[in-house]
């Protein structure tokens, strides 16, 4: 359910200007950065939004897509390219020197590791 929450509420135009205004306006989107930095800074306050929790989630195709969509957003938003310059996701990644988006295969490294947790919990060889 706070998973649900929290993914409706990043797409939400409410979750959209909390995301701007939170890391937004301060350091991503400064323009005496180095690329470097503001992709990290998308990773640790960006992505721990949308992180939050995700052990529990099932990976839909919506989902995915959604994940995927977020990502994506947040590599437009660093270099200022808008929808209206009509440059393809595959240009938006190689201006961002990324080859492709790794935010998914995150979150399916933290849920297998969040499952091994589990499972090894629940085998009693730990009592």
């Amino acid at each position: 359910m706070v998973n649900a929450f929290l993914l409706n509420f990043v797409y939400s135009s409410q979750g959209s200007q909390w995301l701007e205004w939170h890391f937004g306006n301060k350091e991503l989107f400064r323009g005496n950065l180095k690329l470097a930095t503001k992709k990290r800074l998308l990773d640790y306050c960006g992505f721990l939004v949308l992180k939050y929790g995700c052990e529990s989630w099932t990976l839909n195709k919506t989902l995915i897509k959604r994940t995927d969509t977020f990502e994506q957003w947040g590599y437009r938003r660093i270099p200022k390219i808008s929808w209206k310059d009509r440059l393809s996701n595959e240009q938006v990644l190689h201006r961002m020197g990324e080859e492709k988006l790794h935010f998914r295969k995150n979150i399916e490294k933290q849920k297998l590791a969040y499952a091994g947790h589990v499972l090894w919990d629940s085998s009693g060889f730990n009592a």
